[in-house]
């Protein structure tokens, strides 16, 4: 019923030795992913960026829970409009075509991409086939991989830390919330009460600073101060969003020098191993490979 499998027989010599091979593959693997995770950017973290937004907006005027709504329209009429405002170009960007997330990427791989970056990614994809393929100069052609990576390397010590949005200043530091709300450290808390005195302090602060007021020993006023208090608090947030800030790609900014030293490890490596273990031997034509 069942034909037995033919086996393939391939003369020695025709495949890199199996550790570089794998090597190169994985090495392929990289290369690809890094490439899919720049060119996804606008059809993934761009789309889910502005998703996350959308949904602060539409908690700010209502449309998720009924009591924001009315903190909604005791807004001055300027506030209405902008907020208003913001949440249409967000739907906008949200609905955009699909040739213009495409657009998107083109510009990203093509221009906003760091060189060394898109250098690396070009050599990672062409230097691992053409060594699977045997091809003349691509053992010594690998030494370019690592050549790149440090000087990445070098370069990132130049580039700028990712610095703190406007909005995500907004929020404050356990330590400083613990000090003042509960006089004393959090880390002095059992580990089981640190999120409930972590949340009590939480909404002492934005009771406090966002609506100026003191906290109620009455249970129902308390809540009804919290839920005033997380309203504005997001409304703050919404007036420092950068609506449709530009993604620049992920390694613009200073990556972590660890971080950075694993890539430049994992090249030198992968051209330490092809150059001492690729070595073309003359092809025999009698001995034969077996390889089911």
């Amino acid at each position: 019923m069942f034909k037995k499998r033919k086996k393939k027989f391939f003369p020695e010599g025709t495949f890199i030795p199996t550790f570089p091979r794998i090597l190169s593959i994985i090495q392929l693997c990289l290369a690809f992913t890094a490439f899919l995770f720049a060119a996804g950017s606008p059809f993934l973290t761009h789309h889910f960026d502005i998703k996350s937004k959308i949904l602060l907006y539409d908690y700010v005027l209502g449309n998720t829970l009924p009591t924001t709504r009315a903190y909604f329209n005791e807004l001055d009429h300027n506030q209405k409009e902008r907020v208003m405002a913001g949440y249409a170009e967000l739907n906008k960007a949200a609905s955009s075509s699909f040739f213009k997330k495409l657009e998107e990427s083109l510009n990203l791989i093509l221009i906003k991409m760091p060189a060394f970056e898109r250098a690396w990614i070009l050599f990672a994809i062409v230097i691992p086939f053409l060594l699977l393929k045997k091809v003349e100069g691509a053992k010594q052609a690998v030494w370019i991989l690592p050549l790149i990576a440090l000087a990445y390397l070098a370069n990132n010590q130049y580039q700028e830390m990712p610095k703190l949005s406007e909005e995500a200043m907004l929020y404050p530091e356990e330590e400083w919330l613990s000090e003042k709300y509960l006089n004393k450290n959090i880390s002095t808390f059992p580990v089981l009460e640190q999120q409930s005195q972590l949340l009590k302090a939480w909404h002492h602060y934005l009771i406090e600073y966002y609506t100026k007021e003191q906290p109620s020993d009455e249970p129902a006023i308390f809540l009804e101060q919290i839920s005033k208090g997380e309203f504005r608090f997001h409304l703050a947030r919404i007036e420092k969003l950068d609506l449709l800030e530009e993604k620049e790609g992920f390694a613009l900014k200073k990556q972590p020098f660890f971080l950075m030293l694993v890539y430049c490890i994992w090249n030198i490596f992968f051209a330490l191993v092809t150059c001492d273990l690729f070595r073309l031997k003359k092809i025999e034509l009698n001995p034969k490979i077996s390889i089911h």
